[in-house]
């Protein structure tokens, strides 16, 4: 993308996307919050704080990591984490990771079918294919959908 096609919708949107999947349908809708915050009280909001924390320092430290052995992707940081088992820890963690995006989108498509069942109505079903038929527009349409 070049700087002059680049503007606050473009990045909104790119960040709005980045959201929803890394916090997923059960933050989406509210739900992970109502009953987490609720459950734990005010010890919930330092433990919230607390896995931010430790996000941001296992992103920090493979980052240096891969910038200090000049490795341009996650595989070759991996790759080199996990030396001289490489062949299987690296795999296992990506067989993994694929598990957990898999599961994010499930909850993300799941919530999203479950917002369409209480705001309009419709059987879970069709909330659910409403919602897959607007996930299918905006992958193959993109960001020309909107801008």
């Amino acid at each position: 993308m070049k700087n002059e096609d680049a503007g606050l919708g473009k990045a909104i949107a790119l960040a709005g996307v980045w959201f929803g999947i890394h916090c997923g349908g059960g933050f989406a809708t509210g739900a992970q919050g109502l009953i987490y915050f609720t459950q734990y009280g005010p010890i919930a909001i330092f433990t919230s704080l607390l896995g931010g924390f430790l996000m941001a320092s296992y992103a920090y430290v493979l980052w240096n990591f891969a910038r200090e052995f000049q490795l341009t992707d996650y595989r070759m940081a991996y790759n080199k984490i996990f030396e001289p088992y490489d062949k299987i820890f690296a795999t296992i963690h990506e067989v993994l990771y694929m598990i957990i995006l898999v599961m994010a989108m499930g909850a993300v498509f799941s919530g999203s079918a479950e917002l369409f069942v209480n705001l309009l109505g419709v059987p879970y079903i069709v909330g659910a294919l409403l919602i897959s038929f607007i996930i299918f527009i905006l992958t193959i349409y993109g960001k020309d959908f909107f801008f």
